[in-house]
């Protein structure tokens, strides 16, 4: 999993001692979740290589665009946000009218 670690040096030219923190994390274990998230958020696609054939939306695929494409990967995150954002917006919806049914 990922953890938070935290380990003590001595600054060699100050003689103060430094308390450091940082995530001791399993790069195979963040790399695993990220192309499961990957999975997850794409649900399908209409793309086309430059000769016209059909990319398939397979998880490979899925995982090569999001490695391999920046541009792909920043369109992704930002489909994301909007979605997260859309969320709220529903949610904040829903709250209000439900504040506002009165039983009688």
């Amino acid at each position: 999993g990922i953890k938070t670690k935290t380990e003590y040096h001595r600054d060699r030219r100050t003689g103060r001692h430094e308390r450091l923190e940082y995530v001791d994390a399993d790069e195979e274990k963040i790399v695993l979740f990220a192309e499961a998230l990957n999975n997850f958020i794409i649900a399908d696609w209409a793309l086309f290589t430059n000769d016209g054939k059909k990319i398939d939306c397979t998880k490979e695929n899925k995982n090569k665009l999001m490695r391999g494409s920046p541009r792909f990967a920043e369109f992704i995150a930002e489909c994301t946000e909007q979605l997260r954002k859309d969320i709220r917006i529903q949610e904040d919806k829903e709250l209000k009218n439900s504040e506002n049914i009165s039983i009688d």
